[in-house]
């Protein structure tokens, strides 16, 4: 279903870009690109880990605020971190549309680091779209363990792209995973 669901999901944002000449607003960018960066399924792979139920998942895949914005804090740190390699490799005309081009297009800029300073705002947005929904009364939210597992997910995509791109080349986590298995104190 997930698999599906992703595929429809890539399927979309290719048609999207094939036949959109026009520029386009970072959020416009975000409403085909973040369903298919696939956080959504992180999370959902996550509830099954740690054994939820159905309606636990099929909660996961209506698109809560929570994990809406923790799609959008990986789409957006997955664009900025990898925008300079996409760009070097693009061989056609037009640059490949991504979040940080939608920004530059969008707000005017020549310069790429005011639209990485410009999405980062939008990402402290969606972490403290997360907190609101951590903070709701019990009765209102899903539970804990739900909760947890998306905020986490979105903590690892964190990691995974705060100073570079290591989801593309984990070498990048090198020393990390060093100091955890080979040099711990």
């Amino acid at each position: 279903m997930q698999l599906i669901d992703a595929t429809k999901c890539y399927y979309n944002e290719a048609k999207w870009r094939e036949e959109s000449d026009t520029p386009v607003t970072v959020e416009e960018h975000l409403r085909f690109s973040v369903p298919s960066c696939c956080c959504m399924h992180v999370a959902c792979l996550a509830f099954v880990v740690i054994g939820a139920s159905g309606d636990a998942i099929e909660w996961g895949m209506t698109y809560p605020k929570i994990m809406r914005a923790s799609c959008v804090i990986g789409r957006v740190i997955n664009d900025v971190a990898s925008h300079e390699r996409e760009q070097e490799q693009c061989s056609g005309e037009r640059p490949v549309m991504s979040t940080v081009e939608a920004c530059m297009e969008e707000n005017k800029y020549t310069a790429k680091e005011d639209a990485y300073r410009k999405l980062s705002e939008l990402i402290e947005e969606s972490w403290m779209d997360i907190i609101e929904e951590l903070l709701k009364p019990a009765a209102a939210r899903p539970t804990t363990p739900l909760l947890e597992a998306v905020v986490n997910s979105t903590r690892m995509l964190d990691f995974l792209y705060k100073d570079q791109d290591a989801y593309t080349d984990p070498r990048a986590l090198k020393v990390v995973v060093d100091s955890i298995y080979v040099n711990s104190i």
